[in-house]
């Protein structure tokens, strides 16, 4: 799924509204660019899901998948995911998919 944000009110179009919605999660893909994931992680992982939240009347997990281990995973992002509640996939670890079906296990 990709978020369109519209530019002049900052807000979701009504489509990204509606797949958000409908949806039972949202990952956000963590890459090697650390403040992308630090972004994503306040404007859709707090942000725009608590919107979801308020609309839907339910809850909406949310994870980060982490492609890139050990040099992403620093405490203090670490502890804003963690405040914010959203999940940790280390996806560079063996056992990632265990880690995200055990996610969308608890998320539902």
């Amino acid at each position: 799924m990709s978020i369109r944000i519209v530019p002049e009110n900052g807000g979701l179009d009504e489509e990204s509204r509606q797949q958000l919605r409908y949806s039972d999660g949202v990952l956000i893909l963590g890459t090697e660019d650390g403040r992308t994931v630090d972004s994503d992680m306040v404007v859709i992982g707090h942000h725009y899901r608590h919107l979801t939240v308020c609309e839907r009347d339910s809850s909406f997990p949310c994870a980060v998948f982490d492609t890139v281990g050990q040099p992403l995973q620093e405490e203090r992002r670490l502890r804003n995911a963690s405040n914010m509640g959203i999940a940790w996939i280390d996806g560079t670890r063996p056992d990632w998919s265990s880690q995200l079906l055990d996610w969308l296990r608890e998320a539902s």
